[in-house]
């Protein structure tokens, strides 16, 4: 991957045309999305852009990164919206930001343990 943007950038300063952007938008147009399977959250380890779909993008469409660069959110159930994680999550700080958190990750989560760490010992709450 190195040579190969060496090389490009090589023609670019000898002022030699490069068709990237013509490669990129022909990556992007191909089918991304089967009918069959479940939906998932997609996430760029380069960009962090989050996609849903049922396969990941061969080219992430923020950043144009492409290969093995997607990793494995979660499943989204698409009748409820809601995504299926069952590992722990950790929310600090009980303030009304905290407290608005678990709400919104109960919302969406219910399989999930969530834990609450405050200094102030209850959550704020008005």
């Amino acid at each position: 991957m190195c040579l190969q943007w060496g090389t490009k950038f090589a023609k670019a300063v000898k002022g030699e045309k490069i068709d990237e952007r013509k490669k990129i938008e022909k990556k992007i147009s191909e089918p991304i999305y089967p009918k069959n399977g479940k939906t998932r959250k997609w996430k760029c380890s380069v960009c962090g852009e989050i996609i849903v779909a049922v396969l990941p993008p061969p080219i992430c469409p923020a950043c144009a990164a492409d290969g093995d660069i997607w990793i494995d959110v979660g499943v989204v159930d698409e009748k409820i919206e809601k995504t299926i994680f069952d590992g722990t999550i950790a929310v600090i700080g009980g303030g009304g930001a905290g407290v608005s958190a678990v709400k919104a990750i109960r919302e969406r989560n219910d399989k999930s343990k969530v834990l609450l760490f405050s200094e102030d010992g209850l959550p704020y709450f008005r």
